[in-house]
């Protein structure tokens, strides 16, 4: 075996065992530090009048029935930079 490969085997097996000792290292220590990247918060209810929950329905109706774009409706709201299939 040349000197080249035996210097490339023995990098890949350094990065193999150093890779999963960081992280498994990073991960203890958010563990420690009380840190669950898994839980999400919960999303919070808006709290509106009646009248702009009615308006606010009719909109997303008029969406759904194709009287209006998405696009469109996310205008009418003033929404910028928001994308509702993600």
């Amino acid at each position: 075996m040349n000197k080249k490969a035996f210097k490339w085997i023995i990098g890949a097996l350094a990065v193999a065992i150093f890779v999963p000792t960081v992280v498994f290292m990073l991960a203890q220590e958010h563990k420690k530090l009380g840190v669950n990247g898994i839980d999400q918060q919960e999303p919070q209810e808006i709290q509106m009048d009646e009248a702009t929950k009615k308006e606010l329905d009719a909109m997303m109706e008029q969406m759904e029935n194709g009287t209006i774009t998405q696009e469109e409706l996310l205008e009418q709201l003033g929404v910028e930079g928001f994308d509702m299939d993600k």
